[in-house]
């Protein structure tokens, strides 16, 4: 299947799918939190998985893992469109995501050790493989959820980071033809989202924030265990995405505050009330996560411990400036 008929579908699928939610009532309302003006369809969950599913049809991919990523990550993304439009309880929500990841790692999708480093040696996982695996999953696929807030954010970090798979693993043509294929539906979900060519306007959703979430971690996770990529390459992929996930977490901890409620701390909404544009908050982080990427998977190439170690640096100035202009715009 040529990448022409998979933009065209996509395309065509979306604007169904935006007419579906207006009927079905699958929108975004506007509130105190939510600025967008009028309601917007949460029809990014649908675009994907039906752009996904004609993928599996027409695709001609020759490997199981891939396929199964496809197939679960859909699985992830029916649980978000029904969260999206009936508001499931978080221990209901993560009873149901919980399967599609259980299967998986079953399937041998599983990050056994955090790879060999100089003085350190093999930091194998042993019995903790699969708790860790879980973990991790879990992680990315809230920090995808949590990072979706400003539109275009969301979908240009992961296009971002499909590109550093991308850069890593060209001579895999399974691999990066299956990229190619979600590049495409994500650039044009991304024009929708930001109303490029004055298109009409639609949300990921849950529906459409898990399932990044979900095919990321398991890409980082495939790309490991099946192409032998080092994990200190693989975690610069996404590391705006992991950065601020943490930071707020960790801030809202030490502040005795709730840690899974949607709340205004994010970086996408400290550099939107500065810009006060989408554009170019959007352009701003995803530079940001190119150049930092770039740098990181570069040292990576020259000592594996380096990176490791300018990762945790990084993280650190990351976290005590975005408190800093934070604090100051109060």
């Amino acid at each position: 299947m040529t990448l022409i008929f998979q933009s065209i579908f996509t395309f065509l699928i979306a604007i169904a799918s935006i007419i579906l939610c207006k009927k079905i009532n699958l929108l975004d309302i506007p509130d105190k939190r939510k600025k967008h003006k009028g309601l917007v369809p949460l029809a990014g969950g649908i675009v994907i998985s039906l752009s996904l599913i004609f993928l599996l049809k027409f695709g001609k991919f020759d490997d199981y893992y891939l396929n199964s990523i496809i197939g679960y990550g859909i699985l992830i993304s029916l649980i978000g469109i029904i969260d999206d439009k009936y508001n499931l309880n978080v221990s209901s929500k993560l009873a149901l995501i919980t399967f599609g990841i259980f299967f998986l790692i079953k399937d041998g999708l599983i990050v056994n050790s955090l790879g060999q480093y100089d003085y350190l040696g093999d930091l194998k996982l042993g019995t903790l493989q699969v708790a860790f695996t879980f973990i991790c999953v879990l992680f990315l696929i809230n920090a995808f959820n949590y990072i979706d807030g400003t539109d275009g954010v969301c979908l240009g970090l992961f296009i971002n980071g499909l590109l550093f798979l991308y850069f890593l693993n060209f001579h895999d043509t399974n691999l990066t033809d299956f990229l190619r294929h979600l590049i495409i539906i994500s650039t044009i979900l991304l024009f929708f989202n930001l109303s490029i060519f004055k298109l009409p306007k639609l949300f990921l959703g849950d529906g459409g924030s898990l399932i990044l979430g979900f095919i990321s971690a398991f890409l980082l996770i495939y790309c490991f265990k099946v192409l032998q990529n080092h994990p200190s390459a693989l975690i610069w992929c996404f590391n705006i995405i992991i950065f601020d996930f943490i930071s707020v977490n960790f801030k809202r901890f030490i502040q005795n505050k709730k840690m899974f409620l949607p709340g205004n701390d994010h970086i996408h909404h400290v550099v939107q009330k500065k810009f006060n544009s989408h554009i170019k908050t959007c352009i701003l982080i995803i530079t940001i996560n190119s150049f930092v990427g770039l740098l990181g998977i570069y040292l990576s190439k020259i000592n594996h411990l380096y990176s490791l170690l300018f990762f945790i640096i990084i993280f650190f100035i990351y976290y005590f400036y975005k408190n800093f202009i934070t604090s100051k715009s109060i």
